[in-house]
């Protein structure tokens, strides 16, 4: 027993076991990087001519078990889609399928959230902003209208 425990507390076996410690973290850790790594970027691979966009978010789910939440009106009021895509990231699809439509999508974490895109800003009416120039309304609601000739003052 005791020849046992002098030959394992030689500095030669312990720098070996120190060695093998070290290549043994670093595999793991390359391991567990790579598993990691191909867990976030989710792939889509889907083909299709005038496809709804109800049906192409059924395949991005089955496929990569992400979730999708849309209004249902708006999901209906969307184009057709034409699209073949192979082994296409996930956003890069969905960029693909929403760029032609009024539609626009955002991931959080395993969830797809999908809303109208906001419209640009309104220009008003010309004629409405120059009868609106002329109006004056008062503290008590009464409503006078200068036209081209009076002013107020």
């Amino acid at each position: 027993m005791e020849l046992i425990r002098q030959a394992w507390w030689k500095p030669r076996n312990i720098t070996k076991t120190v060695l093998v410690m070290k290549l043994t973290v670093i595999l793991l850790t390359v391991a567990f990087l790579n598993v990691s790594a191909s867990g976030v970027s989710q792939y889509i691979t889907y083909s299709g001519q005038n496809v709804s966009l109800k049906t192409v978010l059924t395949v991005v789910e089955r496929q990569t078990g992400f979730v999708a939440f849309y209004p249902e009106a708006e999901l209906k009021a969307a184009k057709p889609i034409t699209i073949d895509a192979e082994n296409m990231s996930l956003e890069d699809f969905l960029s693909q399928i929403f760029k032609s439509q009024s539609l626009e999508f955002k991931i959080s974490g395993k969830s797809i959230f999908i809303y109208a895109k906001a419209s640009t800003a309104v220009t008003p009416d010309r004629q409405l902003v120059n009868i609106l120039k002329d109006t004056i309304i008062d503290v008590t609601g009464r409503v006078e209208r200068y036209g081209a000739g009076k002013r107020h003052q």
